[in-house]
């Protein structure tokens, strides 16, 4: 006697063949068998007795085999020859029928229903085609109630039966499932006879049909004779006469063995007359009949419960079952057939370890010789709970362990191929595709054929680059094979995606695509290869194709199974963590029940949450919600508590906003002794970027004296060489430059080439008044960095300071390089704006700003657009020390690795932000296991540790200052009208030199281009008053001559009109041209050209040339008129140049100035005007300090 199990796949036992039932049958319901007697009457077995007919049923039996696999080729070849020999076959007709729906052909379909309609027992296949095409698309629901009948279910399979037939009688295979399950509940035996009595009727062909009302009528004692007698005919048919031989048999074990049973017992004895178990109980039932005891054998009421668990075991109530044996048990705890049965009842539950208990108990409890009949079950529960055992330690991550359950469990069944399948898998996860393909061919060689094995190779072929491989592997199988291995579009698909993986490391994101396309095509249920596609049409720039092909994922829907739709959810969540939407990451992996929540979405869900957190502090502190952002982030603290990584995130993240200075709150991340020596490294440089440079000393104290890698050297020696550079530019604040060189020495003589290192010596050189020097360095630096912006801007700082005119080129190149940095543009905004080109200066304030603007308008869209990507902030921008205008320190050793990337990034970056989008992800779970290793950003995205690192977008302050400034600019260059009123007024004597002299301007400004343009009307009213005739008359005009020139006095000395000019400034000169007030006796044309330079920072000169009215006295101002001769003299003019120069330090300066003008009017005798002056400032006192 043995007992057998058949495993289909490779990760679990299927089900169990139907020779274990029936030999455990043999243990369960023994009897006595009488002699053998004449065989019952039963129905005449169909036979067939020609060739014709053999082959028709053969092909007949190929097209149910194929059709019910869904191969629509070749089920449509086995339809298409049976109807050569019987051209009005309904079966046939009915198959063409399907395989035309099947392969979207309604037309040829069509046809084939036409021609099905008009032939005898047509009309039950039309019937049925229109229950296939019905459940079509019903494909889920139908697995369901599959899936609850394999677990015993079966009043909830019935229901979801009937909602999925929607009150139609069922047809076809569906209707046999039905049925079965209907049969086995505890009212549904009558309704589902009348079923498969309809069935029969309307397919009397159907063999398979026949069979299973048979065994359904075996079922109950009501119709178990009739069912036996249907048995015994279908025995002796080919294609189902071993099964239906099987069920006869156990049939015979269900009878309640009276006399009149016996003709049952002796039919089968006659077909197998070597069941000596049955002729012993027709032998014993003969015997109690002679001795007419028959009567008087009372049942015994315990062999009665068992026999009735047996029979719930077979009808498939597991639950109906266990429970009648484990009553028997209580009753009769060592009752050998209850233990066996009960084990049984375990193995269906796949509950190995309890079966194989049971079974051993049942082995030890029988009578002498009956143990052996349950070895085979024994063996097959002992290894499948190895088996279970083993896959429990692999889903675990426990790959140690299961590989050793699986050496046990070979050692009790060494020809079993799941351990080598099982194997297989574990070497494929770990990468070791070698040794995974001689498993699965191992497991081949024991089993050939076997589908698991084969899909397990297949895929570690295509894993492991070997397509060629692959499909040769495909070529040779035959159609059996790839019938039995299931859709092969699975195995297409992962061809395809290889070939897509192959694709993107060629750099052909065109072809990968199509790849991964024709991927998904062919299993559109793989979330990875849909992820791939997803990634690849965001590079693309198509960001809602991406994001709804994500959003389309069938195991996203509401009746997806539970691990299904939790796997769907994790790719979703890789999918939103490469948009950095870190708050739809959290709910989304909050939404997966724990019970279906895998190993490796645990880390990704703890960098969500304390990411969102700290997204969400940014967009309050983007709303001046400071308080609320400070709350954040202490929350985010708190959820990061316990990972090193994640605390060490949130540091930075603090000093990222310029929080470093709360409570030393990074000082709380001081890494622990035993930390790795790359994470304390960037412990190190978060303090320094926090200005604890004592603690971060005290980081890199530890590391003295230990055996570092040459990148971990380079390390701190970066870290290092970036604290001399932060501690010169301090020195420079404080005014020392000679301590700030000196500082500088002995990292400028390591490391001569470092960016860092000549940016601070060129900013030490401009303020020891060496422009020049300095801009010497920043030259050679950009012909190796031409778009570096931190060395441009030096560069234009260092010209503007020598006065060299290639400055606002310098500063124009900045901009080009960084027309997205708000800090940049602030910086080239405020530089024009200093050299007076006020419109160039507007312009880059203002993009300044509106660039800000976006940066936190896609900062806070992010939170609700899907579309719209904002990349996480972990690459933190720099604000420069004072000196030098710069934007971004790269590593210290000029722009070198330094090795800390490696180290570094894991804690910065999510791994998953792929910089090749697209790259199938076979094992999601390695995305965030390389949290430690992968070196995902380049050294210039890391933090720079000698300066102050700030967010991308302003700080709220600088914010407000810019505005400011660009207000003012706009002010400035507004167009303006001015009025005033201006008095001078001299006392003296009236008439000479006393004078009021009252204007009032009226004067309007406007810009055009980077100059401003002016138009000036000034009424202007004089008077000196009269001259005395007595004590002045003498000597006013014409009175030493008054004798020559008649009588009369003086007049009134006073005049008006009104004065004009236009004028034309910029940054580096003036002009105008104008008019003494016209009015005035005598009206002149005044003006003057003005230019201004500068040498270098300290050295500055101007010029001007004029024609300026002397406005000292109404007579040289207007002129003046002697009453008595009518005589006018004055309106006097300075004509002339005036030159000036000027020499400042800041703290001391010198200044000089010459003019030479010649003064001509009117009845005036020329005369000149020489001017020379200098002067000299000092400034004294101390220098404040802070605090």
């Amino acid at each position: 006697m043995t007992f057998h199990f058949s495993l289909r796949t490779g990760s679990r036992p299927s089900g169990l063949v139907l020779g274990l039932i029936a030999a455990a049958a043999h243990e369960l319901c023994g009897a006595q068998q009488p002699a053998p007697g004449p065989r019952p009457e039963v129905p005449p077995a169909r036979a067939l007795s020609t060739a014709g007919q053999e082959a028709a049923q053969l092909l007949q039996q190929q097209g149910r085999h194929w059709q019910a696999r869904g191969n629509t080729t070749l089920a449509a070849n086995a339809w298409q020859r049976l109807l050569v020999l019987r051209p009005r076959e309904p079966e046939a007709l009915y198959g063409m029928a399907w395989a035309g729906f099947a392969g979207n052909r309604p037309a040829e379909a069509q046809a084939y229903v036409a021609r099905l309609k008009s032939v005898p027992g047509g009309m039950a296949f039309v019937e049925r085609l229109a229950q296939d095409n019905a459940l079509a698309d019903k494909g889920p629901a139908l697995q369901h109630a599959r899936q609850l009948v394999r677990e015993g279910k079966a009043d909830e399979a019935v229901a979801a039966y009937r909602t999925l037939l929607a009150s139609n009688r069922p047809t076809g295979p569906v209707a046999v499932e039905f049925y079965n399950a209907l049969g086995s509940t505890l009212d549904g035996w009558d309704e589902a006879r009348e079923g498969f009595a309809r069935l029969v009727a309307a397919f009397p062909a159907d063999n398979s049909l026949a069979l299973a009302y048979a065994q359904h009528l075996t079922y109950a004692d009501v119709g178990r004779r009739e069912g036996i007698k249907r048995l015994a005919a279908l025995a002796e048919l080919p294609g189902v006469g071993k099964e239906a031989t099987v069920s006869w048999r156990k049939a015979l074990d269900w009878l309640t063995q009276v006399p009149s049973d016996m003709p049952y017992l002796r039919a089968y004895l006659q077909l197998h007359p070597d069941d000596q178990a049955l002729r012993t109980t027709l032998e014993e039932l003969a015997k109690a009949t002679e001795a007419g005891a028959f009567q008087q054998i009372e049942p015994d009421p315990v062999l009665t419960k068992s026999e009735q668990a047996y029979r719930a075991f077979q009808a498939g109530r597991l639950e109906a079952a266990g429970a009648g044996f484990e009553e028997v048990l209580r009753q009769r705890p060592q009752y050998a057939r209850a233990l066996g049965g009960l084990g049984l009842v375990r193995v269906r539950q796949q509950r190995f370890a309890e079966a194989a208990q049971l079974l051993a108990r049942a082995r030890g409890s029988g009578k002498s010789g009956e143990g052996a009949n349950w070895d085979n079950a024994l063996k097959s529960a002992r290894y499948w709970a190895l088996y279970q055992e083993a896959q429990t330690a692999r889903t675990s991550g426990d790959a140690v362990s299961a590989l050793v359950l699986l050496t046990q469990a070979h050692a009790v069944d060494p020809l079993e191929p799941a351990t080598d399948t099982a194997r297989g898998a574990i070497h494929a996860g770990q990468e070791d595709y070698r040794e995974a393909a001689a498993d699965y061919r191992r497991a081949l060689a024991l089993r050939k054929g076997d589908p698991a094995a084969l899909r397990g190779l297949l895929g570690v072929l295509v894993q492991d680059g070997r397509i060629e491989d692959a499909q040769t592997l495909i070529s040779q199988l035959s159609e059996t094979e790839k019938a039995e291995m299931g859709d092969m579009g699975e195995i297409r698909a992962k061809l395809s995606a290889a070939q897509g993986r192959s694709a993107m490391a060629r750099g052909d994101a065109s072809q990968a695509l199509a790849n991964f396309a024709q991927a998904l095509r062919d299993n559109p249920g793989d979330i990875w290869t849909r992820l791939a596609i997803a990634r690849l049409l965001r590079a693309e720039g198509r960001p809602k194709e991406a994001a709804l092909l994500m959003e389309g994922q069938p195991a996203l829907a509401a009746d997806a199974p539970p691990a299904a739709l939790a796997a769907a959810k994790y790719a979703q969540a890789l999918f939103d963590a490469d948009l950095g939407r870190w708050e739809s990451v959290r709910q989304g992996l909050e939404d997966v029940p724990l019970a279906v929540r895998t190993p490796e979405m645990a880390p990704l869900l703890a960098q969500a949450t304390v990411r969102s957190r700290l997204d969400a502090a940014t967009l309050a502190d983007a709303r001046l919600s400071h308080s609320e952002a400070t709350a954040l982030r202490a929350a985010a603290a708190r959820a990061a508590l316990g990972s090193p990584e994640l605390e060490l995130m949130v540091a930075i993240a603090v000093v990222e906003t310029g929080g470093h200075s709360a409570a030393g709150y990074p000082a709380t991340f001081l890494p622990a002794m035993d930390t790795p020596v790359g994470m304390q490294i960037q412990y190190a440089s978060v303090l320094f970027a926090a200005q604890q440079d004592e603690q971060a000393e005290r980081v890199l104290g530890r590391l003295d004296g230990l055996a570092l890698s040459a990148s971990q050297r380079e390390g701190v020696d970066a870290l290092r060489t970036g604290s001399a550079v932060r501690a010169a530019y301090r020195l420079l604040d404080a005014k020392d430059v000679p301590g700030a060189h000196a500082v500088l020495a002995v990292a400028w003589a390591r490391h001569p080439e470092n960016s860092a290192v000549l940016l601070a010596q060129a900013a030490i050189l401009i303020r020891s008044g060496r422009p020049d020097d300095a801009l010497r360095i920043y030259n050679n630096a950009l012909m190796d960095a031409p778009q570096d912006t931190r060395l441009l801007l030096g560069a234009a700082e260092s010209a503007d300071a020598a006065g060299n005119p290639s400055a606002a080129q310098f500063m124009e190149r900045a901009v080009a390089s960084a027309s997205d940095d708000p800090r940049v543009l602030a910086a080239a905004g405020r530089y024009y704006r200093r050299t007076g080109r006020t419109e160039r200066a507007e312009q880059l304030l203002t993009a300044a700003i509106l660039v800000d603007a976006g940066k936190r308008a896609r900062s806070r869209q992010t939170e609700a657009d899907p579309l719209i990507r904002s990349v996480p902030q972990s690459a933190i921008d720099a604000q420069p020390p004072p000196g030098p205008v710069m934007r971004r320190m790269s590593w210290p050793l000029g722009g070198q690795s330094t090795g800390m990337e490696s180290s570094f990034a894991p804690f910065l970056m999510l791994p998953v932000v792929d910089t090749e989008p697209g790259v199938e992800n076979a094992d999601p779970a390695e995305s965030l296991n390389d949290l430690r290793s992968a070196p995902v950003a380049p050294a210039g995205r890391l933090l720079d540790p000698w300066v102050r690192p700030v967010p991308a977008a302003l700080s709220p302050q600088e914010r407000l200052d810019l505005q400011a400034e660009l207000d003012t600019v706009r002010f400035e260059r507004s167009p303006v009208v001015s009025t005033g009123l201006i008095v001078r007024s001299r006392r003296g004597e009236s008439g000479l030199s006393r004078l009021t002299d009252v204007q009032t301007p009226v004067e309007a400004r406007w810009t055009q281009g980077e100059a401003r343009l002016l138009l000036r009307v000034t009424p202007t009213r004089l008077n000196a008053g009269l001259p005395d005739p007595l004590a002045s008359g003498d000597r006013f005009g014409t009175g030493a001559f008054a004798g020559t020139t008649g009588g009369g006095s003086p007049v009134q000395q006073r005049d008006g009109g009104i004065g004009a000019a236009v004028g034309y400034e910029r940054a580096d000169m003036q002009a105008d041209i104008g008019t003494t007030p016209i009015g005035f006796r005598h009206v002149d044309v005044v003006g003057g050209v003005k230019v201004m330079r500068t040498i270098d920072q300290a050295w500055s000169w101007s010029g001007e040339l004029s024609r300026r009215a002397v406005t000292d006295s109404v007579l040289s101002f207007a002129s003046a008129r002697d009453g008595r001769s009518s005589v006018e003299w004055g309106g006097v003019t300075a004509t002339g140049g005036r030159l000036q120069t000027g020499w400042d330090q800041g703290s001391w300066g010198l200044y000089g100035f010459g003019a030479l003008h010649t003064l001509r009017g009117p009845g005036v005798a020329d005369n000149a005007r020489v001017e020379a002056g200098g002067a000299s400032t000092a400034i004294s006192g101390r220098q404040p300090t802070a605090g």
